[in-house]
Parts: structure tokens; C-alpha cells; sequence
């Protein structure tokens, strides 16, 4: 299980390296971000899309007080990538996400 997302510290001003979540795709390890690329070129969204998704729901986790492994957080966003893939224009990757967020929640979290 990643450790990255298990320790999430509530204390804002928290410096330590497991409390706060990496923030940027490129900031994973090697084969974290190996299995994003993967994931990113199958969809029509920019990198930037990703990132802002990717961030948007680490803040929603958060602010349930619930962690999830990377590879659950881009399972989701993939699943979010995948339902609008062939609407034209293409849809908000974070406001899709929102909406599925609100409406459906998260399965394969864990409460902090």
C-alpha cells in the first residue's frame, strides 16, 4: 500500500515528507508515473487536466479524512476520462470528476 496517502497529517503546518501528498504526477516515482502516462494516453486530456483532477481529488479525500493508493486515485480519474470519451466538446476532466465524486463517492479508500 502506498504509505504516501496513509499518513496524511491534518496539522497544516506539518513539513514531514510522509504527512504531505505529492502534489504533481511528475513529483511519483518512476512506475507511478510510467502508469499515468499509460493511463493518460488513452484520453484526450492534457497533462494539466490530469494534475488538476488528480489534485481536486486528494482534496476531496482529504477533506473526507480518507486516503486512497495512487493507482486507486487514477482507476478513478480514468473511469471519470473514460464516461465522457466520446462526448463532444470534450467535458472538464475536474468538473466530471466532481460530479461523479458527489454523486457516487469512492470505493478502495481508506478513512484516516
Amino acid at each position: 500500500m502506498n504509505n504516501f496517502y496513509l499518513k496524511i497529517c491534518l496539522n497544516k503546518s506539518c513539513s514531514h515528507s510522509k504527512c504531505v501528498p505529492k502534489q504533481s504526477i511528475s513529483e511519483l516515482t518512476e512506475v507511478e508515473r510510467y502508469d499515468w502516462y499509460e493511463t493518460m494516453t488513452h484520453y484526450a486530456f492534457d497533462l494539466k487536466d490530469w494534475e488538476d483532477a488528480r489534485t481536486l481529488l486528494i482534496s476531496y479525500l482529504f477533506k473526507d479524512r480518507k486516503t486512497a493508493e495512487e493507482s486507486e486515485i487514477r482507476s478513478y480519474l480514468s473511469c471519470c476520462a473514460e464516461s465522457v470519451s466520446g462526448s463532444t466538446p470534450l467535458p472538464n476532466l475536474s468538473s466530471t470528476l466532481s460530479e461523479f465524486y458527489i454523486k457516487f463517492g469512492m470505493e478502495g479508500t481508506t478513512n484516516l
